[in-house]
């Protein structure tokens, strides 16, 4: 006897449900068994941007004792990164600058996380790509282990250059930008000219969360 067209329909369906419940949780195990690799490797690509923005010759005080986490109003000025951690450097007690992400979403290929380095008198230490997406061989240039072009910003500030200087040469600024990329450098430069605005305006306030965390 033939069996009824509803019976196979909700056989069919069955299958199908129990097979797409299988795929969901092998993914989701996948999903959970990479996330604390890819933490640490984060971690790590951080520790190390850290030490290259401010060397441990210039201060005297452990990374990991020495950050705060900013508010939503700051967060949101530096492009919503995917850190809120501000760290602070030290030398003999005495605060010498700040590491703070920041985040453009208007490089070529999506976002681009950076961590910008200032001095407490306003001036660039250095500035690090910590993520981004951008074309190799062409934005990806960004990244200190593929040009230098990064240490470019070391001690600007929003005076040196002035105003119209904070933009790539084609747009008649200062800094150079990439043959046949023109996209990613220029969204570099706005970031980093943000985030010395951020931090001129909330430098005050940020000394007074880390020295009261």
């Amino acid at each position: 006897m033939q069996e009824p067209m509803f019976t196979t329909l909700q056989r069919d369906s069955l299958r199908l449900t129990l097979f797409a419940a299988v795929c969901a949780l092998v993914l989701g195990g996948i999903y959970q068994w990479t996330l604390a690799p890819i933490a640490r490797q984060q971690e790590r690509i951080q520790q190390q941007a850290l030490d290259e923005i401010i060397p441990a010759n210039e201060h005297d005080n452990p990374w990991g004792q020495a950050f705060f986490s900013v508010d939503e109003s700051a967060w949101q000025a530096l492009g919503s990164p995917n850190s809120r951690q501000v760290f602070v450097a030290e030398k003999n007690q005495t605060i010498i600058g700040y590491i703070l992400p920041i985040k453009t979403q208007q490089g070529y290929s999506g976002d681009i996380e950076m961590l910008l380095g200032v001095y407490t008198d306003g001036s660039i230490a250095a500035v690090r790509v910590i993520a981004h997406k951008e074309t190799p061989g062409l934005g990806d240039k960004i990244d200190i282990k593929r040009n230098g072009w990064i240490n470019n910003f070391h001690l600007k500030s929003l005076q040196n250059p002035t105003e119209s200087g904070w933009y790539v040469k084609k747009d008649n600024g200062e800094f150079d930008q990439f043959a046949g990329a023109t996209i990613t450098p220029r969204a570099c430069v706005g970031a980093i000219k943000q985030g010395l605005m951020v931090f001129s305006q909330y430098q005050a306030q940020w000394q007074q969360a880390y020295l009261h965390r």
